[in-house]
């Protein structure tokens, strides 16, 4: 049997992973996921001029976000070290939105540590089928 190139293997794996990347059950949380990011960046442009329903859309889109990643990593069916630091970067992202709705302490350590979670999930998983 003849070696296969490196390159090769993985074009396969991405092209077999491809087919059908997510459950019909992943794909519905991950609309409500798009939904939740989608409420947050409104309630932080509406934070920022100073509109009414700020709060609300920022507590609501995060109270989504965290909700969704405690959903995803119940429905998970092996918890590897994937699935569990998508459930920390979920609750950190929850975490985060709230320190800017209601005064906590350590604050600004918590936004330092949810962008680092993020960078880091995304350097470590990007070639993985489980996004987001």
């Amino acid at each position: 049997m003849e070696p296969r190139d490196m390159n090769e293997e993985v074009l396969d794996d991405g092209f077999v992973k491809s087919k059908q990347p997510f459950s019909q059950n992943e794909k519905w949380l991950l609309r409500f996921y798009w939904g939740a990011l989608f409420a947050i960046v409104l309630g932080a442009v509406f934070r920022l001029f100073h509109f009414q329903y700020s709060m609300l859309l920022l507590f609501s889109g995060g109270t989504l976000i965290s909700g969704i990643g405690v959903i995803r990593f119940a429905i998970t069916p092996h918890k590897n070290t994937r699935a569990i630091v998508n459930l920390v970067v979920a609750l950190l992202i929850g975490l985060w939105v709230f320190s800017n709705i209601y005064p906590i302490p350590f604050r600004q350590g918590l936004e330092y540590a949810t962008i680092g979670a993020i960078i880091l999930r995304s350097f470590f998983f990007r070639n993985s089928e489980y996004k987001i």
